[in-house]
């Protein structure tokens, strides 16, 4: 007896903790929910009637699950998350009124996407579908219900109520999305014959789910009419713009409109459906996304980790952050997208890698950022997503900024402030500059151009940081005896070099990141130009400035003239010109030292994205505008510059004592 009593009282509830699944995972459930109700409304409520009791007990079943689903989840929300339980149980009234069937698509619709945006939710495909696959996947396990073709014609179709689903129906597929014939594979439909296909991978879901979209463009390739289609519509050339991740998130109607906007005749737009459908979601000579490219070496990177290799998990870590990523950036931005989440998740990677956390610790960070950049993919293959012309013209100049400040300053000091230095410090900054600059030459041949352009960028400009310090640190004496025009030929050589390098980094920074992707993501091109080229006409006047500074001992008297052998008038007037000199000097001075601080830091950012420094988490305020980001390597980098300040500082305040004493 006690144990009945037992296992009445407790099994429930250990059953109810065991089932709990993840939050996020709570949350696609939610919103496959909402996307159903929204989707079948119509076949339970027309003109404030029901047309069918079966369907409309069955949306209200849906909508009472979601709502305990949504009142679970709304403790893990994140801050601004949509009140979800209030906002289900007023889709709930919506449906109980037997509203119009747009009303409530609206509300079940903008419900979903708010869920989405809150749990920062996506799916999208990592590789074109295997049509083969999903053929032969769907003969053996939907053809039984579904028939065949998709008809729903079978004699098992006959005896399940509800009814199959018919692939061939116009009203149902219109709308449907093989992103939403994924989420039905996943989850299935409660209350009728659909199960979850969860012994499908994500792949074969996939490819199951782009076979069941294209069903009724099939009898098309002979030459047949399909539902919905003109009379034999072969399927054409694909039209161009389409992969398989942004047909994955479009619907039939969806595509129509698109097609239709950019001046298609209403009698070629059924060919060109079914060539989508059918034809390029398998094109794998498409190029691939940055994103895709990212997501692609994270399940890498996840798979490793998941062997026990977290060894194995740093190269493709590397190499999305460092080329899908850094690559996506400005397009994000440009959409209005904070990108310091990717941030965060690139930072968490890394520092589980590096501080070689537990393989399930390891594994759920990396399914963490491979979900933030799905999500991002899905943002930038939305229908509809193309920045804006200001949006692209800030995004441009910005980048263009983040890559230029390095090289502007890096150049200023090979030309300008190398100036004031003494030998001995002018050439041990050239063998640091040429030492570090050797090691990212070395790190371009082994790896792919875009991290080897981070790690130029980023070796660059941690060279001109130094140089500036050092430069600031050993200034004295020796430099007002030793002339820019006595240096040596090979030292300015040199010297020109490090600036030209400078330029040509900041130009391939600026294309690379900046321009061809917000170009490849539709933005206007007079827009991108602008912004780059506003930035560099501002960057070559700091040059210019920093480079042409006075400095306060140019005015100094020249070696043997006596101190006082000018006239009054003329000293008063020399004195008046040194002031100016010196104010002049320390402004120039002042901003040279700011923004070699924040050239520091992000040259250290670029270095640890290209997995060359390591990494370590600080908490501290990032910079999401110069893309520095809170790590102690770029933390102490500018730590160690402002060291090297105070020396000099403390240097030139005794020389002033020195040289003002009466002895």
């Amino acid at each position: 007896m006690a144990a009945a009593v037992l296992w009445i009282f407790l099994t429930p509830g250990a059953a109810s903790a065991e089932e709990r699944e993840p939050p996020e995972v709570e949350a696609q459930r939610l919103v496959h929910m909402l996307t159903y109700v929204g989707a079948d409304y119509a076949a339970a409520v027309q003109d404030g009637r029901i047309i069918s009791q079966l369907e409309y007990t069955e949306q209200l079943d849906m909508i009472a699950d979601a709502r305990q689903i949504a009142a679970r989840i709304e403790v893990d929300a994140p801050d601004g998350a949509p009140d979800l339980a209030a906002s289900v149980a007023t889709l709930r009234v919506q449906i109980e009124s037997l509203a119009a069937q747009s009303d409530v698509a609206h509300a079940a619709t903008t419900l979903a996407r708010r869920v989405e945006a809150a749990f920062h939710l996506a799916d999208a495909p990592l590789a074109p579908p295997d049509a083969a696959r999903a053929a032969s996947l769907f003969a053996e396990h939907c053809a039984t219900c579904h028939g065949e073709t998709g008809r729903a014609d079978t004699p098992r179709a006959a005896t399940l109520t509800p009814r199959p689903v018919s692939f061939h129906d116009p009203a149902i597929l219109g709308g449907m999305s093989p992103l939403r014939a994924v989420s039905t594979l996943r989850f299935g439909v409660p209350g009728t014959a659909m199960t979850p296909f969860t012994f499908l991978s994500d792949e074969e879901r996939w490819g199951l789910a782009f076979h069941v979209i294209g069903l009724r463009y099939r009898g098309t390739e002979a030459g047949g009419a399909a539902e919905g289609t003109a009379v034999g519509a072969a399927p054409g050339t694909p039209p161009a713009g389409y992969d398989f991740v942004s047909l994955a998130i479009r619907s039939d109607e969806r595509l129509r409109g698109e097609l239709a906007a950019r001046g298609m005749a209403e009698a070629d737009i059924p060919r060109a459906l079914a060539a989508l459908r059918l034809r390029a979601p398998s094109d794998a000579t498409r190029a691939m996304h940055p994103l895709l490219r990212a997501r692609t070496e994270i399940v890498r990177a996840r798979a490793a980790a998941r062997g026990g290799d977290p060894g194995g998990a740093r190269e493709p870590l590397a190499t999305a952050a460092g080329i899908g990523l850094t690559r996506a950036m400005a397009p994000l931005r440009a959409h209005g997208v904070d990108t310091t989440m990717l941030d965060d998740r690139i930072l968490w990677a890394r520092a589980a890698l590096d501080r070689n956390a537990a393989p399930d610790a390891v594994e759920s960070t990396l399914s963490a950022f491979l979900q933030e950049t799905t999500y991002a993919e899905v943002i930038l293959a939305s229908p509809g997503a193309r920045p804006s012309a200001a949006a692209s013209l800030v995004t441009a100049a910005g980048v263009a900024l983040r890559g230029g400040v390095g090289a502007a300053l890096a150049a200023a000091a090979l030309i300008g402030t190398a100036r004031h230095v003494t030998r001995s410090a002018a050439r041990a900054c050239l063998l640091l500059t040429l030492a570090v600059l050797a090691g990212a030459a070395g790190g371009w041949a082994t790896r792919d151009a875009a991290r080897g352009l981070l790690d130029l960028t980023g070796a660059l400009a941690l060279a001109g940081a130094a140089l500036l310090a050092l430069a600031d640190a050993t200034r004295g004496e020796e430099a007002r005896v030793t002339p820019t025009k006595h240096r040596h030929l090979v030292t300015n050589a040199l010297l020109g070099a490090g600036a030209a390098l400078g330029a040509a980094c900041w130009a391939l920074d600026a294309v690379a990141l900046g321009a061809s992707p917000l170009l490849a993501e539709g933005a206007p091109t007079w827009a991108v130009l602008a912004g780059i080229v506003t930035t560099a006409a501002l960057l070559a006047l700091a040059v210019l400035t920093l480079s042409r500074a006075p400095r306060p001992h140019a005015s100094a008297p020249r070696e043997g003239s006596p101190p006082h052998s000018a006239p009054f008038s003329t000293r008063a007037s020399t004195r008046a010109s040194t002031r100016a000199s010196t104010r002049a000097s320390t402004r120039a001075s002042t901003l040279a030292r700011a923004g070699a601080l924040v050239l520091a830091a992000t040259g250290a950012s670029a270095l640890e994205r290209a997995d060359r420094l390591p990494l370590r988490v600080m908490t501290l305020p990032r910079l999401p505008l110069l893309d520095a980001r809170p790590t102690v390597a770029a933390c102490a980098v500018p730590a160690l510059l402002l060291a090297l300040w105070i020396l000099g500082a403390v240097r030139a305040r005794g020389r002033r004592q020195h040289a003002a004493s009466p002895g």
